[in-house]
């Protein structure tokens, strides 16, 4: 890990799943290899043991009522799941960005993240609109 916090552009250059888009600062990359390095393994293990559990969440997750936006790399293996999360659920809005799991530390997909904060903090979905045409509502 620390190879990539060093050389940013050796972690693009090894990363078999494109997880960062193209044009991601090498100062992103490292941010973020840098907190993975910092991250105590028991956060991961909880993360885990909550997709593993069978008892779930203890609570049905298509039915959560307040506003969702995904945002997903066309690499993330996770973006089928999204996709179905956004069909489903009540109020979901998807934004599909490129590169894989960090598919928003592009630039212009910041910028993009940040209009949809925006909009949701003025009590508008960012993405109703091209959710509604996906599913063939007007």
């Amino acid at each position: 890990m620390r190879q990539f916090v060093e050389d940013p552009a050796a972690a693009r250059a090894n990363d078999p799943f494109q997880q960062f888009p193209e044009d991601t600062e090498p100062e992103i990359v490292a941010i973020y290899f840098k907190a993975i390095e910092l991250t105590p393994p028991e956060v991961l293990e909880h993360e885990v043991r909550l997709i593993l559990d069978e008892a779930g969440w203890g609570f049905d997750i298509f039915e959560v009522e307040p506003r969702v936006e995904f945002f997903t790399g066309v690499t993330e293996v996770g973006t089928p799941y999204n996709r179905v999360w956004a069909e489903r659920l009540p109020n979901a809005g998807l934004h599909e960005t490129s590169g894989g799991h960090m598919g928003q530390t592009g630039p212009s997909t910041r910028e993009r993240v940040m209009r949809c904060v925006r909009t949701l903090t003025d009590g508008q979905p960012c993405s109703l609109s091209r959710l509604r045409a996906a599913r063939g509502v007007e």
